[in-house]
């Protein structure tokens, strides 16, 4: 959003230069991204299905109830008790 910001800030842009940004940005071609997110009607509904922990190892499952096929990326931290 900084790169989108400082090349475009006070100009008029469309969907194309925020796409090339992005895209720039990330490395990524995000045709897929912006097709169903943007311009699709695909839900994204994903909840927490169970949490389990064996020998201090935490085992999260998700379940999507949603029709989107976006992939979700989780980050655990976790801070030691004091």
């Amino acid at each position: 959003m900084r790169t989108f910001y400082d090349r475009w800030k006070l100009k008029h842009v469309d969907e194309a230069a925020f796409r090339a940004v992005a895209e720039e940005v990330s490395g990524m071609d995000l045709s897929t991204l912006f097709a169903q997110q943007l311009h699709g009607t695909a839900l994204v509904d994903y909840a927490v299905g169970r949490v389990t922990t064996r020998q201090s190892v935490h085992s999260t499952y998700t379940t999507s109830a949603g029709t989107a096929s976006t992939p979700i990326r989780w980050l655990v931290e976790e801070s030691a008790s004091t």
